[in-house]
């Protein structure tokens, strides 16, 4: 058992290493842009890497001007992975920077509508 959770936590190294050689990849063939930094978040995130799409959001709301679309991608991630109340909030914080985001408002229903 203690040589499974060892070798998770190798892998969630690998994937921390993995996020962080791919930020350094970006940066060297373009200016570290927040924007590209959440949509790799995002992808990320879909698809199952919790602690990379983490480190890449942290690193977007560093360098990106448009926090209303991180929150909105975050969202997202957490209602991919049920984090159904996580994803609530994350909306929220994006109608409180953009209140007339529309993709976010009709979220913000699907989550009341799931949570139902």
């Amino acid at each position: 058992m203690s040589l499974a959770l060892h070798g998770k936590s190798e892998l969630e190294l690998a994937f921390a290493q993995k996020a962080l050689e791919l930020l350094d990849y970006v940066s060297d063939i373009t200016t570290v842009d927040g924007k590209i930094l959440a949509i790799m978040g995002l992808i990320t995130g879909l698809s199952g890497q919790a602690k990379v799409s983490h480190i890449l959001f942290e690193q977007a709301k560093i360098h990106s001007t448009d926090i209303a679309s991180l929150y909105y991608y975050r969202a997202l991630v957490h209602f991919h992975n049920e984090k159904i109340e996580e994803a609530r909030i994350c909306i929220d914080k994006s109608l409180q920077l953009e209140p007339r985001r529309r993709k976010s408002s009709c979220d913000k229903r699907m989550c009341r509508y799931v949570c139902a």
